[in-house]
């Protein structure tokens, strides 16, 4: 068996892992020590990774987007690509990983779609599903310390790889079934739904100038294109493309009213290659060109117009 611990832990810094992960379809690794200097743990890319961190800030990273991990709080990612996990130095970390390929999760878990997690949902529906996913939610205490029970597994046990498994499902049952109790699952929904809509504003405005294609943006905040454009219209009231437009002609009236750029210029900078069009746009939103909008005083600026 590959990476099997050979002994108990010990009162020094523990790190170690359990499990083939491609020959047993499950790795347990386990983490309790202080990162002097920052150190990075990398995951399997074709796994869902389950992550109990009891404590030290982390952030998880596939190349493309970054997911923040805090103390306390329990991540579930289902990547695309190689996923690794980036823990600050200084910091007492404790933590442990779960990484599982679809065959064992499905094994468990096929049975509970309605009930699991998205970002496990969307791993078991296959690498056809779309774009990754993932989730942090506070970390419960009875999973608190099922986390901390893995951490110091028995000292003289005879069977390690029976007492790993059974830990592992523990982990699954616990942290990637919902608790209908806790979050009903419309209110999930609609949750996830509002954070999804809120991260794809986020993307946009921070570069209007040469915002990301539909497809990517679906990508980078969890969820299909089609998916993204009914949460995001439903939650800001303007679909991705009104929005897109508003923060442009928007930006633009601070550059001119700040006396920055002259029309030409704010056309340019929020991304409008052609001038007709941006004075057109910009006239429809606020009622007058954006020649005479630069001119006027700045305690009689003109407010854009409500769609």
């Amino acid at each position: 068996m590959k990476h099997m611990e050979k002994s108990p832990p010990t009162s020094e810094p523990h790190r170690a892992s359990f499990g083939d992960v491609r020959a047993e379809g499950f790795r347990i690794t386990r983490w309790d020590a202080r990162e002097e200097p920052a150190e990075r743990h990398w995951f399997d890319a074709h796994s869902l990774v389950l992550c109990l961190n009891l404590s030290g800030n982390g952030r998880f990273h596939d190349g493309v987007a970054a997911l923040l991990a805090p103390g306390a709080m329990v991540v579930v990612c289902a990547p695309k690509r190689r996923l690794q996990f980036e823990r600050m130095s200084g910091e007492r970390h404790r933590f442990v990983a779960l990484e599982m390929r679809r065959p064992w999760v499905s094994r468990w878990l096929a049975d509970s779609m309605k009930t699991l997690r998205e970002p496990v949902r969307r791993f078991l529906e296959g690498p056809g599903s779309g774009s990754a996913a993932s989730e942090t939610v506070a970390m419960p205490a009875h999973v608190s310390r099922l986390a901390a029970d893995v951490l110091r597994p028995p000292h003289a046990f005879s069977d390690w790889a029976c007492w790993h498994h059974a830990k592992a499902l523990e982990m699954v049952s616990h942290a990637l079934i919902v608790n209908e109790a806790e979050e009903p699952f419309c209110e999930r929904t609609k949750r996830v739904g509002r954070e999804r809509a809120a991260r794809a504003r986020e993307i946009l405005l921070a570069d209007i100038e040469n915002p990301p294609s539909l497809s990517d943006l679906g990508r980078r905040v969890g969820c299909s294109p089609f998916y993204l454009s009914r949460i995001f219209r439903q939650e800001t009231g303007l679909t991705l493309t009104a929005f897109l437009r508003r923060a442009r002609l928007d930006r633009a009236a601070e550059l001119l009213r700040s006396g920055e750029a002259n029309v030409t210029e704010a056309a340019m900078t929020v991304g409008y290659s052609s001038l007709s069009h941006f004075s057109k746009a910009f006239a429809e939103a606020f009622g007058c060109c954006p020649c005479l909008y630069g001119r006027r005083p700045r305690e009689a600026s003109i407010t854009p117009r409500t769609a």
